[in-house]
């Protein structure tokens, strides 16, 4: 590996993340000109690969049949009570306590074949569980995280697997499936302008020649996912 390749593998200690622009800040971005956008099509906001966690998810498990969840998945994200409940407790707040959906392995019903999904947040690790509520926790792992203006937290799932697909340089780990919404209207598919969803995927880096050799992401707008360090 060339010595320029080799600096770009230097560990970073504030992030795993791409130096510059952050996600976060082109989320940011995009929620100010949210009314200017058109949703009629998905349109990627950014993404970038980054450790996150430790973190415990916080909320309520409901499970369904694989192939049958939908109805079940939109009611789950519809229970208020969730939520405000969380709200009560933003001193164990992070910073990826959006709204969200998590489908985990942790949650898999063998026995009766059956989909456990949990909708909650994201929260410190070893926070207090809220009586009648669940939890996962999930330790420090390797993440994708994407960002699109869209019609359904779908859309930004499948955008990102399509991200895997045609970079090749990361794989999905499959710990769990996350979706995020980044408002309540978003989480309750209220029609607006536009609404801003999120897909969290666990990954590995499976390409680093590569990661090395390449200059920017598929569109120039994305954010240049980085390599995990040591």
């Amino acid at each position: 590996m060339s010595e320029a390749a080799k600096k770009m593998f230097q560990p970073n200690p504030e992030s795993y993340g791409p130096q510059t622009p952050k996600l976060m800040n082109l989320l940011e971005e995009a929620k100010a000109a949210q009314s200017d956008a058109d949703s009629s099509e998905p349109r990627l906001i950014g993404w970038e690969v980054v450790k996150m966690g430790p973190y415990r998810f916080i909320g309520k498990s409901f499970y369904g049949r694989m192939g049958k969840s939908s109805e079940f998945c939109a009611a789950a994200v519809r229970l208020e009570w969730v939520f405000e409940a969380l709200d009560k407790m933003a001193e164990y707040a992070t910073e990826d306590a959006y709204d969200a959906a998590l489908v985990h392995w942790e949650k898999w019903d063998e026995k009766n074949k059956l989909m456990g999904y949990t909708v909650g947040r994201f929260m410190k690790a070893e926070t207090p569980v809220p009586e009648d509520m669940d939890y996962i926790d999930i330790p420090e792992i390797l993440t994708a995280k994407l960002f699109i203006h869209g019609k359904s937290e779908n859309d930004a799932i499948d955008m990102l697997r399509a991200e895997f697909e045609r970079g090749g340089i990361y794989k999905e780990t499959w710990q769990f499936e996350g979706e995020i919404f980044t408002s309540r209207d978003a989480r309750l598919h209220i029609e607006t302008s536009a609404r801003i969803y999120g897909a969290y995927l666990p990954c590995e880096l499976v390409n680093p020649v590569a990661w090395a050799s390449s200059t920017k992401c598929s569109n120039s707008h994305l954010v240049r996912p980085a390599p995990p360090q040591e």
